[in-house]
């Protein structure tokens, strides 16, 4: 099977399947420390955006589950009851929805925080920092202000299981940005690096880490609502 053939295939069944797999994809803390994996240059990801390995916490959803309606469809009440657990979890952050988010989950400000995502620096990176569901609720959390940034190298896929994984990913280089207090899209710039042209298409995988916050009006969770090419 043609690798672009299979990756096709994969990002569908991503797409499809991330809310058919349970509630329990959405752990809310990480069972690994991910900044020390990450710069152990060994670290592997599943391209289930479970919350345990692309974020090192995910924010509980609060309130009520919501209940399948003709205005909520939901296929069963397993997806329904998924869906809502996930619903601050990394995938949020890779959707291209700028109505989701992902939230970090620690007590505070979520300073020293990780968010994963499966980007192609070959293109300009955009990021949504903070929660663009309405200009109230964005102003009403925090937005990441100065950022580190991984820029990690897949080394090898994994295609054995019926859903691969990203091994032995390397840090390739960091660096720390300041972002700017924008409700919106805004560049996120990155240096030129010379990456490994590989078998994923010279896609790779971004760290996004919290440094420091602009200050929400009512809550201290930290949000990204989206990043991608």
């Amino acid at each position: 099977m043609k690798i672009l053939f299979f990756l096709n295939v994969l990002v569908t069944l991503i797409s499809n399947s991330l809310f058919a797999q349970g509630a329990d994809i959405c752990n809310f803390t990480a069972t690994t420390d991910i900044k020390s994996a990450i710069t152990a240059n060994n670290y592997s990801l599943s391209p289930r955006y479970e919350s345990e390995k692309w974020a090192s916490s995910t924010l509980k959803p609060d309130g009520t589950k919501p209940e399948c309606t003709d205005e909520n469809p939901c296929a069963n009440s397993e997806e329904s009851e998924a869906k809502y657990a996930c619903k601050y979890s990394a995938y949020s952050a890779q959707d291209k929805d700028t109505k989701t988010a992902w939230a970090e989950g620690i007590d505070g400000d979520g300073i020293g925080e990780i968010l994963l995502a499966k980007i192609d620096f070959s293109k300009p990176i955009k990021i949504f920092a903070g929660l663009g569901l309405s200009k109230k609720l964005f102003e009403a959390n925090n937005r990441p202000k100065e950022i580190k940034v991984y820029v990690l190298e897949i080394g090898k896929i994994e295609a054995g299981a019926q859903i691969p994984s990203y091994d032995h990913l390397k840090i390739k280089e960091t660096h720390t940005i300041e972002l700017k207090d924008t409700f919106g899209y805004q560049p996120l710039n990155i240096p030129k690096y010379k990456l490994k042209n590989n078998s994923n298409g010279n896609k790779h995988i971004i760290g996004i880490e919290i440094l420091s916050v602009y200050k929400g009006t009512k809550y201290s969770d930290t949000l990204i609502s989206e990043i991608s090419n």
